[in-house]
Order: C-alpha cells, then sequence, then structure tokens
C-alpha cells in the first residue's frame, strides 16, 4: 500500500493536473473498483460474523463421519460444489 501511496503522490507532484484528472475520469475503470472494495467487505463481514468458520466446521464434521476410506473423495467433492455455490454468490464480476 506505501509503494501504491508514494507512486500517486509522486504522479500527482510531477504531472500537469489536468492530465491526472483526464486519467482518473477517462481511464480508470471505478465500477470494477468499487465492485471489488464491496467485495472485500462482503467477504470480511462474513469471516467477521463466523459464516466461514461454521461453514469450515459443517464440512469437517461431515467428513470425519465419512468411511476413512471415503473422506478424500467426499471431502474433495464438498469443497469443489461449496466453493462453486459460495462463488456464485460473493464474487460475480458483472
Amino acid at each position: 500500500a506505501w509503494i501504491a501511496l508514494i507512486g500517486a503522490f509522486l504522479t500527482i507532484a510531477f504531472t500537469n493536473p489536468h492530465d491526472v484528472q483526464d486519467a482518473l475520469r477517462n481511464h480508470v475503470e471505478w465500477d470494477t473498483l468499487l465492485f471489488f472494495a464491496g467485495l472485500f467487505v462482503l467477504v470480511e463481514v462474513c469471516a467477521d460474523m463466523g459464516l466461514l468458520e461454521a461453514i469450515g466446521g459443517a464440512l469437517a464434521n461431515v467428513i470425519r463421519n465419512q468411511d476413512e476410506n471415503q473422506q478424500l473423495s467426499i471431502a474433495i467433492t464438498l469443497i469443489l460444489w461449496v466453493s462453486a455455490i459460495t462463488s456464485a454468490f460473493l464474487d460475480n464480476i458483472p
């Protein structure tokens, strides 16, 4: 983060202000930046609520209750499907 801030400061300090304004208005994809900011907030809120640990604990319990020789295949299948379903809700890029 510090490198980005130093780079932004140097860019603003040594360039024409009109060039910076033009770049910010026309060349930055604000929709995408705001989407990812919202996504990061959503994931952090889910982590603070304990939702991610609850999902992980439930999956671990389901895997532990299976036969030992089937645990690996069930774990792979569950992790694949749960991550696909949660990904469908948490990070759809418009």
